[in-house]
């Protein structure tokens, strides 16, 4: 299975309030895709991408913490 699961968006969220800083993860499955999760419980997914040589990026709406981390 490919991509970022349930429980792995989940546990970065938990990581990033634990340890204060913001924490990211690659999907694997679609090129420039990342989460993004920050020390406040909240996470965005982030696509990066190039366009006449420079890297911009786009940034989804923001998820509140999930409720049980």
């Amino acid at each position: 299975m490919a991509g970022i699961t349930d429980k792995e968006v989940r546990a970065l969220i938990a990581k990033a309030k634990r340890e204060g800083r913001t924490a990211t993860q690659a999907d694997g499955f679609i090129p420039g895709l990342t989460l993004t999760a920050s020390k406040a419980g909240t996470a965005s997914w982030v696509v990066r991408y190039r366009t006449a040589g420079k890297q911009k990026e786009v940034i989804s709406q923001t998820m509140s913490a999930l409720k049980g981390i």
